[in-house]
C-alpha cells in the first residue's frame, strides 16, 4: 500500500473500530464487569482483530480502550512454549510499565497472566516501538500503591475487583532493549502514575548502542529495580536510569523559596529538597507540589553544608543528616522523624576522613548502610545505627561543581557534574563512564532490587 493511501486507510479503519465498539455493545476495548464480558471464540475473534489492527497501524487502530493507552503484550506459551499476543491497556509508573489481569473481573486469570508467571520474559509492542521487558507481580505495600493509582484513572477496575472471587493481580513491566522502533523519539503517552513524564531527547534518548557495559544483572527473585530520582543544578527533577544513562524530566517544584536548591533525597512518595538557606521542603512525587516543613536549621550545630538522606516510608520514613556543627571538627550522623523533623544525634563519624569528607552528598543503600560521597572522591560506608565507619575508599572521582551518588543495588554510581561513573567499591574500580546530560545536586535510588 503507497504512503498516499495511507492516511484514508486508516480513517477508514478507525471507523470500522468504532462501529465494532457499537455492534459488540461496547465488548470491544471496553468489556463490562464478570458475565457480561465477551468469551471463547468471541474473544478470540476480537483479540485476533484487534492484534492485528494495532500491530499494522501502530496502535492508531486500537491503541486506545475506552480512553486507556493500548499495549500489545507478547508471553511464551506456558504449555505450547508459542508466543501469545494480547491487546492490553497500560499505565506507568515512573519508568516502569503496568497492566492489569483483570479478565474483566471474570473468576479466572487471564491466560497470559499464567504464562508470564512460568516465564517473566516478554515483549511489548507501543505504537510502533517494540521492546523486551521482565514482568513481575506487585505485592504488599507496592500493590496498595499502584492499584490506588490505576482505580483512580480508570474506575472499571475497581468494579472489576468487586465481582471477581479473586485477588486481581497488577502487573509491573521493567523495559529491556529496544527491539524495534519507528523511529527517533517515537513514543505514544498514557498517564503516568507518579508524574508527566517527559523523553528528554537527544543524546538522553538512548538506544541499545549507547547503554553501557556494565548492564545490571535482574533481581534475583525477578522483583523491579530501584527507581532513581535526581535534582539538577536548576532545580529540575529527574528519573535516572543507571542501565541505560537516560534522564527524563519530571518537572520543577515551585517550593516558593528564594534560596538556590543545595541537595535532594527521596522516598517511596516524596523528595525532600535543601536549599541554602538551609530550609527543608517536601515534595510529592505524584503531583510535585511542595510544602516546607517545620525543619529548623541550626540544629545540633548543623547550620550549612550538610548532607542527608531518606530512609524507609509511611510511619517508618527516617531522614538522616551528615555535616560537620559549627565551631567543630569532627562530622557527626543524626536522625529525624517526618513528622516532628527534631533531630536526635546518632554519634560522631568515626574514624574522622582524613581526605575531604566533612562536606559530602548522603545516600542510603539497600545494604542498610550510607553512603557519604565528597566532591574530591572520597566515599565513606556508615553503619546508620552508630555513625561508625566501616569502609572508606578514594576513588579518585572528583568534581569541581556538582556532585551525587547513587547507590543502585550492590553498585555504587558516582555523578559528578555531567558524568556518571559506575564504581566497584570492593575492587576499587571503575566499571562504566558515560555523560548523562544533567548536572545533578542529589539523588536517590527508591525501592525496588537491582541484583546481587
Amino acid at each position: 500500500m503507497s504512503e498516499g493511501h495511507r492516511p484514508m486507510t486508516l480513517r477508514v479503519l478507525a471507523l470500522v473500530s468504532r462501529v465494532a465498539h457499537r455492534v459488540t455493545g461496547g465488548r470491544v476495548g471496553a468489556a463490562e464487569p464478570g458475565k457480561h464480558a465477551p468469551r471463547g471464540r468471541a474473544l478470540a475473534i476480537i483479540t485476533r482483530v484487534h492484534r492485528s489492527l494495532y500491530s499494522w497501524t501502530g496502535g492508531v487502530v486500537g491503541g486506545n480502550a475506552g480512553g486507556l493507552a493500548t499495549l500489545l503484550l507478547t508471553t511464551t506459551g506456558r504449555r505450547t512454549g508459542k508466543a501469545r499476543t494480547v491487546p492490553l491497556p497500560y499505565f506507568r509508573d515512573s519508568e516502569r510499565y503496568v497492566v492489569i489481569a483483570s479478565n474483566a473481573g471474570q473468576e479466572r486469570n487471564p491466560a497470559w497472566l499464567e504464562n508470564l508467571l512460568a516465564t517473566p520474559e516478554v515483549r511489548l509492542q507501543i505504537g510502533f516501538e517494540k521492546r523486551s521487558a521482565r514482568a513481575s507481580v506487585a505485592t504488599g505495600t507496592e500493590r496498595e500503591r499502584i492499584w490506588r493509582h490505576v482505580v483512580a484513572a480508570a474506575p472499571m477496575y475497581a468494579d472489576y475487583q468487586r465481582v471477581a472471587a479473586r485477588e486481581i493481580a497488577v502487573v509491573v513491566l521493567l523495559l529491556g532493549l529496544l527491539v524495534g522502533a519507528m523511529g527517533c523519539g517515537a513514543r505514544t503517552d498514557p498517564g503516568d502514575l507518579t508524574s508527566p513524564a517527559l523523553d528528554s531527547g537527544g543524546s538522553r534518548d538512548r538506544t541499545v548502542t549507547d547503554a553501557p557495559a556494565d548492564q545490571l544483572a535482574p533481581c534475583a527473585a525477578g522483583g523491579p529495580p530501584p527507581t532513581v530520582y535526581a535534582l539538577d543544578d536548576n532545580g529540575v527533577l529527574y528519573l535516572y536510569d543507571p542501565t541505560t544513562g537516560r534522564s527524563t524530566a519530571l518537572g520543577t517544584p515551585d517550593c516558593g523559596n528564594s534560596s538556590i536548591a543545595w541537595t535532594v533525597t527521596a522516598s517511596v512518595d516524596h523528595a525532600f529538597i535543601v536549599y541554602t538557606d538551609w530550609s527543608l521542603d517536601v515534595v510529592s512525587l505524584p503531583t510535585l507540589a511542595c510544602s516546607a516543613t517545620p525543619f529548623v536549621p541550626g540544629q545540633l550545630g548543623l547550620d550549612d553544608e550538610f548532607g542527608v538522606a531518606a530512609v524507609g516510608s509511611g510511619a517508618t520514613e527516617r531522614l538522616y543528616f551528615y555535616g560537620v556543627p559549627t565551631g567543630g571538627t569532627v562530622p557527626i550522623l543524626a536522625v529525624t522523624d517526618t513528622q516532628s523533623y527534631v533531630l536526635q544525634k546518632v554519634g560522631d563519624v568515626l574514624p574522622v576522613p582524613a581526605n575531604g569528607g566533612d562536606v559530602v552528598n548522603l545516600t542510603a543503600g539497600s545494604d542498610g548502610m550510607l553512603y557519604a560521597f565528597s566532591p574530591l572522591g572520597l566515599v565513606q560506608q556508615i553503619d546508620p545505627a552508630t555513625a561508625a565507619v566501616v569502609g572508606a575508599v578514594d576513588t579518585g572521582v572528583t568534581s569541581d561543581g556538582t556532585w551525587a551518588t547513587i547507590a543502585y543495588g550492590s553498585k555504587l554510581f558516582l555523578w559528578v557534574d555531567e558524568e556518571v561513573v559506575g564504581y566497584d567499591l570492593a575492587s576499587g574500580t571503575r566499571t562504566s563512564d558515560y555523560d548523562s546530560g544533567v548536572s545533578a545536586i542529589g539523588a536517590s535510588a527508591v525501592g525496588g532490587c537491582a541484583g546481587p
